[in-house]
């Protein structure tokens, strides 16, 4: 799924909200990439988000993540941020200590083509996902909607 220009937000989960599988996104240029709400403390179990790429998602002190305060936290691994906060607001300890930091280097995101070029650092930095992803170009899976392929 790619989710790009929304005046709100790319990708959002009401709580409680259990065992969702956010896999494989781009969330560009939105006010929130990706945002659990609203706040409270219900559960999050089994929930995960990987390999998805959040960039250009802030407005007026908004950030990539947003969450309330669900218990557990949904599973964040693999994903590339640039241009917003990493943490997500109220999360100041931060949401994914693994992940890609940076430009991920998309072939021309202002004509809305998400494809990676060569030189990104998505390319073969994503996770296998079993009985989702299990065919891959390259040494490993990319992060982001598009497998990159010369």
């Amino acid at each position: 799924n790619i989710c790009y220009n929304n005046s709100a937000i790319g990708i959002q989960l009401n709580l409680p909200s259990v065992n969702n599988k956010i896999y494989n996104n781009v969330s560009y240029n939105n006010k929130f990439g990706f945002i659990v709400g609203p706040s409270g403390n219900s559960s999050m179990a089994g929930t995960e988000v990987k390999n998805n790429i959040f960039v250009n998602n802030n407005e007026h002190d908004c950030a990539n993540l947003a969450f309330g305060k669900p218990d557990p936290r949904p599973v964040l691994e693999s994903n590339c941020y640039y241009n917003g906060d990493p943490r997500g607001r109220g999360n100041p300890e931060g949401v994914e200590a693994s992940g890609v930091r940076g430009d991920p280097c998309f072939v021309d995101a202002e004509k809305y083509d998400f494809r990676l070029r060569g030189e990104s650092p998505c390319i073969d930095k994503g996770q296998v996902i079993d009985g989702v992803i299990s065919d891959y170009v390259g040494g490993g899976v990319d992060i982001g909607a598009y497998e990159y392929n010369e």
